[in-house]
């Protein structure tokens, strides 16, 4: 995992959330202790965060991993959101349990796997996104995400996307990202093609087609 040379606290981040007049919208990545994200320990949890110009990429830890699979009350403690009845989001629910044995075996691959979306405006979670892992030998990490049904059609997959394609992008050995996507998902495969993506043939699993982006070739939209 990066570090960042950039350490600013969660309020100082969301006062210059929004970029200037006639400026590009980017994402911006801070390394940062979140003042209510405890662990079981009331240790404070450093946390990757990526800001959007409407979102709060929150990468899961263990902690916050595991309080997602087993309690939902202390879920929306740690990470200080409302919480949706219609969470999780089907796609997402499936790994939620892989994800998290993956994180207590592993803390370090925190960023390297799922990251919660927060909606600033109401301090909601309406997502979910993030990778499969660090890069294998050559270079590839692949990504996938899922939102909740009442935030379909709003653009903000395709924020929260280009956030964490920001990010990934910057870390050292990835030369490659890659994704999957059901054929008649077309809501999924329009947000691939707007953060840069291009299909490039049958996926692996049947039914599916993969995406690919090359680091240092993006020129998605938002």
């Amino acid at each position: 995992m990066a570090d960042t040379t950039d350490l600013k606290s969660v309020e100082e981040t969301h006062a210059g959330s929004s970029p200037a007049p006639g400026t590009k919208n980017q994402s911006r990545l801070f390394l940062t202790t979140r003042p209510l994200i405890f662990n079981r320990y009331s240790a404070v949890v450093k946390t990757l965060v990526v800001t959007t110009k409407r979102l709060d990429l929150i990468a899961a830890t263990e902690e916050s991993a595991r309080a997602d699979v087993d309690d939902r009350a202390l879920f929306s403690q740690l990470l200080d959101v409302t919480v949706p009845e219609d969470w999780p989001p089907a796609e997402f629910s499936d790994a939620q349990q892989i994800f998290a044995r993956s994180l207590e075996r592993s803390p370090e691959l925190s960023g390297w796997l799922h990251w919660y979306w927060v909606l600033r405006d109401g301090n909601i979670l309406i997502g979910s996104g993030g990778f499969g892992g660090k890069p294998d030998h050559n270079g590839k990490v692949e990504i996938g995400f899922s939102i909740v049904d009442s935030y379909h059609g709003f653009g903000l997959a395709t924020e929260a996307v280009h956030g964490l394609v920001s990010w990934i992008e910057k870390q050292p050995k990835v030369r490659r990202i890659v994704a999957a996507a059901v054929y008649g998902n077309d809501a999924s495969r329009r947000v691939l093609h707007k953060c840069g993506f291009r299909e490039i043939g049958p996926g692996e699993d049947f039914g599916t087609v993969e995406f690919e982006l090359l680091i240092g070739d993006r020129h998605g939209t938002v």
